[in-house]
């Protein structure tokens, strides 16, 4: 409803919301992919460069319902309804806040185990692999980062070392300090310190010592 509002409103294209929900019927698996394959190479083509940062993040959609299904799940839920069933939406967008794909998990998954399929999708239907990967920290996990590693990606995670508990933040600095050479930067901004920790030919980190990290 609100995207015939907003074609209605903005851009003087007339469509009825019957006719919109009779043609998402027809939409399949090889639909989506060159929907999402024809998002990816208009991003391109208006910044006329390579794109090589993607921010990365996960959201939960819930129901206006109480039956669960095979996608439908029961979750954690982002907007507070765990008696709802939801899905998880994942979304990967360029620097420009341009989304270029996305995929859609059952209600019931936790999202850090997205990250191996985003990374494998970027490099199968988008054919980048030099990237730097963006994630929130939802993301942070030494099993995320050891996979991101193992397969040659630079990232960069945001992480709040105050909430963290000293087995995951020993966990956590033992790979941040792994690498012999490596070099702090310290950024200001109204919230508080940022020490950014650049790591040569490794990963990158933003930490908050506060709660309001943003990476």
């Amino acid at each position: 409803m609100a995207t015939v509002v907003d074609l209605s409103e903005n851009f003087g294209i007339e469509l009825s919301l019957s006719s919109v929900n009779r043609m998402m019927d027809q939409i399949d698996e090889k639909t989506i992919f060159n929907i999402q394959q024809q998002a990816y190479l208009t991003a391109c083509g208006i910044f006329k460069q390579k794109i090589n940062v993607l921010f990365y993040d996960c959201t939960t959609l819930y129901f206006e319902s109480f039956t669960e299904d095979e996608l439908k799940e029961n979750g954690y839920s982002k907007d507070m309804k765990f008696n709802q069933p939801q899905v998880l939406l994942a979304l990967l967008v360029t620097e420009h806040g341009l989304p270029i794909g996305y995929d859609v998990f059952p209600g019931s998954q936790y999202e850090g185990h997205t990250l191996e399929k985003a990374v494998k999708k970027i490099e199968k239907d988008y054919q980048i692999n030099d990237i730097v990967f963006v994630a929130d920290s939802a993301m942070l996990s030494e099993e995320n980062m050891k996979l991101l590693e193992s397969m040659g990606k630079r990232y960069i995670v945001g992480a709040r070392l105050k909430t963290m508990s000293k087995k995951n933040k020993s966990s956590y600095c033992h790979l941040l300090y792994g690498s012999h050479m490596h070099t702090i930067l310290v950024l200001q901004n109204k919230n508080g310190i940022y020490p950014a920790i650049s790591i040569a030919n490794s990963p990158e980190a933003v930490v908050s010592k506060d709660n309001h990290s943003q990476t």
